[in-house]
C-alpha cells in the first residue's frame, strides 16, 4: 500500500525513548512522514521508537529506529566565573567571593568549591567554609541560565601566605555537577592580594610629669588598632628620644594595645623630644613617626650639708670648716653633683671651689676680709649648681666675728 497521506489520513506518531516516556505532543503525518524535536532528553544513549497510530485502512505499527542512529545526548557544558568583591585588601577584612554556573542546557545544579594555591600547587587547598556549596538558579532567569552562591572569607590570620593570611591569594573553583545533565567545570583562576594592615600610633605621654632629674620616667603610646586579630608580634615599638634610640623595642599590650618604656638610666635635665614608631611585622606595615611630645625635666634640689661650722672667729683670722657634702636627693637615680661650692658670711663671698669627684669640699684655713668687721653673721655654703641640679644654699649658722 502507498503511505499515508496527512491530507487524507491527518493521524498521528508517537516518538517514545528508551524509558518508554512518550515525547509529546505526537508528531503529525506530513507527506508520509513525521518529525519531532525535543530538548527534554537527559544526557546519555536513547533508543527511539516511531509508533503510527493507524486509521480505518492502516493498522497500527511500531518501528524502532536503527541502533546506528540511536540518539546519543551530550551532557550540557557548564561555564564556572569566580569574582571578588575586590582584588586588592589589607588583612584583617574579608572578600566576598560570587560563583555563577552557566549552560545551555539549563541552570546548573550541583555544588560549588573554591580553592587558594598560596601555599600549595594548583588548584591548591579548599578553602574552609568554601566548599561543596549548593548552586541556586538565578531569579529572575538570565540568558544563557545561571545558578549562583556566594562566600565570604575573613583574611586575619597570623600566618602570612596562609590561605588566611596577608600574601598574593590564586583563587579558582571547581563545579560538581548533582545530575549527568551538566559537565564538570573548573573556572579561571583570580588574583586576591591582601597586603598588610596598617597602624597608628598616638603622641607619647610621660610619666611623672614634670619631670626631675633623677627619676626614671615611663614614656607610653597606644597603637590602633589596638586588640587587632592576628595579634602584633613582640618587641615592634621603638622609642626615640631627641632622635636617639631609646633602649630596644618593646612590645604591645593586649587588649589595651599600649607600648611603653621605663628609662633605665635618668635623662639629663632639659627639654626632650620624645618620639615612638610601630616598626612593623608579618602582618601590620610600618606606622609613621608618632607626634612629638616636648617634655621639659627639671634641675633636681641637692641637699648640701656643712659639718661643723666655725661658730666664732677673730677679725681678720681664717677659718676652716668640716666637710661640705652636695648631695642628690633621697632615692634619686642621678648622677653625683658637679660644679662649685661657695663659703659666704653674709654677703660676702669667703672663698669658692670646686666640688670633688663625690660632690664634697672642706674648706680649710679661709682667710677672713677686713671687710668682715666684728660683728655677728649668717655663715653658709651655696652651690653653684650644674646641668642636671639647681644651684642650692645650705642651712645658715651663726658666725661671731670677735676683735683680735
Amino acid at each position: 500500500r502507498r503511505p499515508p497521506r496527512s491530507t487524507l489520513f491527518p493521524y498521528t506518531t508517537l516518538f517514545r525513548s528508551t524509558n518508554s516516556v512518550v515525547l509529546t505532543p505526537n508528531a503529525l503525518l506530513v507527506s508520509g512522514s513525521a518529525s519531532y524535536q525535543t530538548a527534554a532528553l537527559s544526557p546519555g544513549t536513547h533508543a527511539v521508537t516511531a509508533t503510527y497510530s493507524g486509521d480505518t485502512n492502516f493498522n497500527t505499527v511500531s518501528i524502532a529506529v536503527p541502533q546506528a542512529i540511536q540518539q546519543k545526548v551530550q551532557a550540557g557544558n557548564v561555564t564556572l566565573t569566580v569574582t571578588p568583591s575586590t582584588n586588592s585588601t589589607s588583612l584583617n577584612t574579608s572578600v566576598v567571593y560570587t560563583i555563577v554556573a552557566s549552560s545551555a542546557a539549563g541552570a546548573p545544579q550541583g555544588t560549588v568549591s573554591l580553592f587558594d594555591s598560596i601555599a600549595s600547587p594548583s588548584p591548591g587547598a579548599g578553602i574552609t567554609g568554601c566548599t561543596s556549596l549548593p548552586l541556586a538558579i538565578l531569579v529572575p532567569p538570565v540568558d544563557p541560565p545561571s545558578s549562583s552562591v556566594t562566600c565570604t572569607v575573613a583574611y586575619n590570620s597570623s600566618s602570612a601566605g596562609s590561605i588566611f593570611g596577608a600574601g598574593t591569594h590564586i583563587v579558582s573553583g571547581q563545579y560538581a555537577p548533582s545530575a549527568p545533565t551538566w559537565t564538570t567545570a573548573g573556572s579561571p583562576a583570580v588574583t586576591v592580594t591582601v597586603g598588610k594592615s596598617p597602624v597608628t600610633i598616638s603622641q607619647p605621654t610621660a610619666s611623672p610629669a614634670p619631670g626631675s632629674y633623677g627619676t626614671n620616667l615611663t614614656y607610653a603610646v597606644t597603637l590602633t588598632p589596638a586588640n587587632p586579630s592576628p595579634a602584633y608580634q613582640a618587641n615592634t615599638v621603638q622609642f626615640y628620644d631627641n632622635g636617639t634610640p631609646l633602649g630596644s623595642a618593646v612590645s604591645v599590650a593586649t587588649p589595651s594595645g599600649t607600648a611603653s618604656i621605663t628609662t633605665s638610666t635618668p635623662p639629663a635635665a632639659g627639654t626632650h623630644t620624645i618620639t615612638a614608631q610601630f616598626i612593623g611585622d608579618l602582618n601590620y606595615t610600618q606606622s609613621l613617626v608618632s607626634a612629638n611630645l616636648v617634655f621639659t625635666i627639671n634641675k633636681a634640689t641637692p641637699t648640701v650639708t656643712v659639718l661643723t661650722p666655725p661658730a666664732t672667729a677673730q677679725y681678720v683670722s681664717q677659718i676652716s670648716t668640716g666637710l661640705v657634702t652636695v648631695a642628690p636627693p633621697a632615692l634619686s637615680g642621678g648622677i653625683t653633683p658637679t660644679g662649685s661650692v661657695s663659703l659666704i658670711a653674709g654677703t660676702t663671698v669667703l672663698a669658692t671651689s670646686p666640688l670633688v669627684s663625690n660632690g664634697t669640699y672642706t674648706f680649710a684655713n679661709v682667710q677672713l676680709p677686713a671687710s668682715l668687721t666684728v660683728a655677728n653673721y649668717n655663715l653658709y655654703v651655696q652651690y653653684g649648681g650644674d646641668s642636671n641640679y639647681a644651684a642650692t644654699p645650705s642651712v645658715t649658722s651663726p658666725l661671731a666675728v670677735t676683735p683680735t
